[in-house]
Parts: structure tokens; C-alpha cells; sequence
């Protein structure tokens, strides 16, 4: 499994944790709202999701150890530099946890780090908050004008581009070389769920599929 921190603008670079915790929870929940209601008494309802919070405690290494997922990575004090850039400036990283279905952007609530052991290491906690885009339209948009709008996808699949999946890809990433942007991978997910059903509750791909690249 690979953890990284992936970013919508060219300008920034992703980020990939050199060293990946041996667990994590990714808890998911409903707003219950609860009304009284004259001679029946209190009842429940759902009132939509909460926002999922997500945290990973681990640390950045002063040397290649041999647990370490690859070698070229930042120095302890460059990985603080880049969360806390990411942090001054607002950004809303897509949190992916590959063979997993945690794929989300997610806002930084808080980073905590320091020195623990006599070595340069750093070790850290970060806390993430899922981020969950409104999207207001625009005031005299008519229906007929959204609908223009709306991206379409050529469903004749003989002329459509295809990729065949290979380790250590995710939805993200091949949205982000075929459609410009991995914010889209969800363009991807529903044109090849019906080829691939588990598409529908999760983001999870396996090697040797072949998805259809719809054009936008």
C-alpha cells in the first residue's frame, strides 16, 4: 500500500510518505437529526453524511532504512516544509491510500511533529478533515444552458481510448493523464462500472482491467 497526498495544480508537487503506518481507521458516519412528535415521542431521521475525519501518525526518515517504500525521498525538514506550505496556503490535497477505497480530498486540520529518538528522524501526526465541495449555480442559469454545459461521453466505445490497468495505478492518476485533471476520475469510475460493478461503492481497481477513457 502507498500513501500520498496528490494535488490538482501542476505547480505543486504530490507527495508520497516514505513510511506507511501498519494501520489505519477511516471512519464513516450520518447526522441523525431527532424530533418530538406528540403522543409517539422522539423519533430519528437522516439528515446526510458527516464529514470523515482521517489521521496518520508515522514518520519521515533521516536515512534509506530498509523499510522505507522508496529512496530518493525529501530530507525530515523538506516534508515539514511542504505540509506546512500546503497548510499556509490553503491547499486541498486528494488523501489516496492505493488498495484501499480511500480516495478523498481532505483538508488539514492539524500537524503535529519532532524529534524523538536522538536521530534526525521526525516523527508526526496528521489530521485530516474530508473537504466537500457546494456547488451554487449561477443566478438566471437556466436548466437548458446547465445542460449544455453538462460534459458528455461518446459511449461507442470503438472510438474511445482504453487503459489496461497496472500496479500501483489508481483512478486519480489516470484521470489526471487522459483527461488533464484527477479531480474527473469519477468520469472514469461511471463509464466502466457496468463493466465493473464494485466501481459503484468504491474506487478500488485491479491490474489487467481495461477501462474505457470517455472523452470530455
Amino acid at each position: 500500500m502507498e500513501i500520498w497526498l496528490k494535488l490538482d495544480d501542476k505547480n505543486v508537487k504530490d507527495f508520497r510518505f516514505p513510511v506507511v503506518p501498519n494501520d489505519f481507521d477511516f471512519e464513516t458516519s450520518n447526522i441523525i437529526n431527532s424530533s418530538n412528535i406528540t403522543k409517539l415521542g422522539e423519533v430519528g431521521f437522516y439528515g446526510g453524511d458527516n464529514l470523515s475525519p482521517l489521521e496518520i501518525s508515522s514518520f519521515f526518515p533521516s536515512k534509506n532504512y530498509s523499510f522505507c517504500q522508496y529512496s530518493d525521498f525529501p530530507q525530515p525538514l523538506e516534508c515539514v516544509a511542504y505540509i506546512k506550505k500546503l497548510m499556509k496556503e490553503k491547499k486541498i490535497p486528494r488523501l489516496i491510500y492505493t488498495d484501499t477505497d480511500i480516495n478523498v480530498p481532505v483538508l488539514i486540520e492539524s500537524f503535529n511533529y519532532g524529534r524523538k529518538d536522538g536521530t534526525q528522524d521526525i516523527y508526526f501526526t496528521l489530521k485530516f478533515k474530508e473537504y466537500r465541495k457546494i456547488e451554487v449555480p449561477e443566478i438566471g442559469q437556466s436548466n437548458s444552458t446547465q445542460n449544455n454545459q453538462r460534459p458528455t461521453t461518446d459511449k461507442n466505445t470503438n472510438t474511445q481510448q482504453t487503459h489496461t490497468v497496472k500496479k500501483g495505478d489508481n483512478l486519480w492518476d489516470i484521470s489526471q493523464k487522459y483527461l488533464g485533471k484527477g479531480s474527473l476520475y469519477n468520469i472514469i469510475k461511471e463509464a466502466n462500472w457496468n463493466t465493473y460493478p464494485s466501481l459503484k461503492k468504491n474506487n478500488i481497481i485491479y491490474v489487467n482491467w481495461k477501462l474505457v477513457i470517455p472523452k470530455v
